[in-house]
């Protein structure tokens, strides 16, 4: 593929969601992320040092708000990510999805809650159209940890398991940017986000009242 092949390239999650048009996030085909992983999932924390280690996707922004207003406006996922999630977002054990069209669905679970401090869902069950492995997701574990910084708080994001080396690293991470740094960052210090609109249930229509039918007058 010749250089201007590449830069032309789009990626259907880039073309299907708003938020990948904006940012551009291109896919690439190399290996399954499972498959390169030099220890168990299981084995990583969400700690700056594994962080930078094993290049999960991460970021980070501060706020004025409290960590307990942080901590709250993350658990309102529907305020930041997506309408089209079912299930309770908020508890230990909660199990929850998220779906976008056809592009990407995704179950996850609450798997740690810490009020004011952190919070950690486990990936269950996922399916990406736009990749060769459209259960890269799986198993994998997205991260929050909140703390203080001075007299302000800091939101450090990271998703483990999302690496370089997996094919959906560039498009992923560049919604991921979006999402988190805009839309959360926006639904703690403003009270409002921006996530993707509520999409209408196949079958889903407005229902119209049938007009009278008119009897045609019978001729003398």
């Amino acid at each position: 593929m010749n250089p201007k092949t590449i830069s032309n390239y789009r990626s259907p999650l880039m073309i299907a969601c708003p938020i990948f048009r904006i940012l551009g996030g291109v896919g690439r085909s190399t290996t399954p992320w499972a498959r390169t992983l030099k220890k168990p999932l299981e084995s990583y924390s969400a700690s700056e040092e594994n962080i930078v280690k094993s290049q999960n996707y991460s970021t980070t922004f501060t706020v004025d708000q409290t960590p307990e207003e942080a901590f709250a406006a993350i658990n309102d996922v529907r305020g930041w990510w997506s309408g089209n999630i079912e299930g309770s977002t908020n508890k230990l054990g909660d199990e929850w999805t998220y779906r976008y069209k056809g592009v990407h669905y995704s179950k996850q679970k609450i798997a740690e809650l810490v009020p004011g401090k952190k919070v950690v869902w486990l990936v269950l069950d996922s399916y990406l159209n736009f990749i060769e492995d459209k259960t890269e997701w799986n198993g994998t574990r997205i991260t929050f940890e909140i703390g203080k910084k001075g007299d302000k708080t800091e939101v450090r994001f990271a998703h483990l398991g999302l690496v370089p080396e997996v094919e959906c690293y560039d498009a992923c991470s560049n919604a991921w940017g979006g999402y988190v740094n805009s839309s959360l960052r926006t639904l703690i210090t403003k009270g409002k986000g921006q996530p993707n609109r509520k999409e209408k249930v196949v079958g889903e229509e407005k229902s119209v009242k049938a007009k009278p039918i008119k009897k045609k007058s019978e001729k003398k």
